[in-house]
């Protein structure tokens, strides 16, 4: 299986700890790393490549991103970076080593299970799992059935590039009447979207799912793009664990609210024994330290965030000037 990672400096351990829960428990009896970088050192490369020398059947290749290949197309950066909009062009930076099959997964991520059977998807050019955005947010694309998580795409680079994907990504950043809260995704889905094949969310789990029991759960998942019966049916043949949506509150750093906080910090010790915990600023251990107190906190935002959900004709409506005037535009 041939698999990408983008990623800067700040992430190398926590995509060492991916590769390793992948080469662990993901299935696959051979694996071909492709890893996007824009800021690693000489060393950086030869740390990566020494744990990599370490597990057979995996070969490596990196591919350095100059941004400014990226910057060219007017899209926003994610947090101050473009590491994160690679993904979308990932023919363009792997070239002529772009594979048959590609499987993309963010470096925040651990596999858990066997992800072998993805193989077994070959309708679409590309397969993703449903997103657990509120509508809040998703309800401004207005023609889209569904929102999707970049986080873990399984791709067809055949389809992807009968479909013209790059180009129809290119035309849609140059076109947007929208300000792209999640630049990369948004741009996913707007540009891609009926081509777009679904994954169970066993795929692609959140963590905020294990911080609710079932009827708080549900409560939490009103107005969102993923129901809570779907996310309680992939609960007990989780895949993949994504350290998403828990207010930036990463599971390697200091807190008491991330529910992936011991299972990825295994993984982070198995790639380097020496690794420590971030230290959160002053008001972020404040916002961590009371578990009970943080689900509140997070049922209550949700709750408001509903009130400015918009449906049916009314939603169509008050959209239709954004998406007149983008017509206009082209």
């Amino acid at each position: 299986m041939d698999i990408l990672y983008t990623a800067n400096k700040k992430y190398i351990d926590m995509m060492l700890a991916s590769i390793y829960s992948i080469y662990l428990n993901g299935g696959f009896d051979h694996i071909t790393l492709h890893i996007v970088y824009n800021d690693f050192s000489i060393n950086d490369i030869l740390y990566i490549e020494k744990f990599i020398k370490g597990l057979d059947g995996v070969t490596l290749n990196f591919y350095f991103l100059d941004e400014r290949e990226i910057e060219k197309y007017n899209i926003p950066k994610w947090r101050d970076s473009h590491i994160a909009n690679a993904r979308l062009f990932f023919q363009s930076i792997l070239k002529d080593k772009v594979p048959k099959k590609l499987l993309y997964i963010d470096a925040d991520t651990i596999c858990v299970d066997r992800i072998d059977g993805i193989t077994e998807y070959d309708i679409y050019p590309v397969y993703a799992v449903k997103d657990s955005l509120h509508r809040t947010y998703t309800q401004r694309f207005s023609e889209l059935d569904k929102y999707y998580n970049s986080g873990f795409l399984y791709i067809d680079t055949e389809k992807w590039d009968n479909i013209d994907a790059e180009g129809r990504i290119v035309e849609f950043i140059a076109n947007s009447p929208w300000n792209l809260g999640y630049p990369d995704q948004d741009v996913f889905n707007c540009a891609l979207s009926v081509d777009i094949g679904e994954l169970g969310v066993e795929y692609n789990f959140p963590p905020h799912v294990y911080l609710f029991d079932d009827k708080e759960l549900r409560k939490y998942h009103a107005y969102r793009g993923l129901s809570a019966e779907e996310v309680l049916r992939a609960k007990d043949k989780v895949k993949v664990c994504h350290s998403c949506g828990i207010s930036g509150i990463k599971p390697w750093s200091n807190n008491n609210i991330n529910p992936y906080n011991e299972l990825f910090m295994e993984y982070l010790l198995m790639v380097n024994p020496d690794f420590k915990r971030e230290d959160l600023g002053f008001k972020e251990k404040l916002f961590t330290r009371n578990k009970r107190l943080y689900k509140e906190w997070l049922l209550l935002r949700n709750a408001l965030f509903s009130m400015g959900v918009v449906d049916g004709e009314k939603q169509n409506k008050s959209l239709s000037k954004i998406n007149s005037e983008f017509a206009t535009k082209k």
